[in-house]
């Protein structure tokens, strides 16, 4: 079932905007013990990554399905010059093709709930969950 609704950066399906927030930590020892944890979660097949940002998680993953939803359009551009799959809330839910109820083996939300009100990383995940 593909889902129709149109959602801005208020909306429950929006992930927080994340222009100021660096995925992977600055330092590089932090930055290897990051990676070194998301690839010790085992995720394989089609992983969707709510605020993925440039998509330092999705590339440090290696994930050949591994799709991400960011809502500024800057750093949507910049993964995609990286070759990673990464749309803005609207494009996933109305031209990607990939809103489809159980499409995704695993959502993952990384550094996600920090930047938004907890009621709302709720909503969010209840929307993204079907899939």
């Amino acid at each position: 079932m593909t889902h129709s609704h149109s959602h801005s950066h208020s909306h429950p399906h929006s992930p927080a905007p994340t222009e100021n927030r660096q995925c992977l930590p600055r330092n590089p020892f932090s930055r290897l013990l990051h990676r070194w944890n998301l690839q010790g979660l085992g995720l394989e097949g089609r992983v969707l990554e709510l605020g993925s940002g440039s998509g330092d998680n999705l590339s440090a993953l290696g994930l050949k399905e591994g799709v991400g939803i960011e809502s500024s359009p800057e750093l949507v551009a910049r993964a995609r010059e990286g070759g990673l799959a990464i749309y803005t809330p609207d494009e996933f839910w109305t031209t990607s093709g990939l809103a489809v109820e159980g499409h995704f083996d695993a959502l993952v939300a990384v550094r996600l709930p920090e930047h938004m009100r907890w009621g709302n990383f709720v909503k969010l995940l209840i929307g993204y969950a079907p899939l």
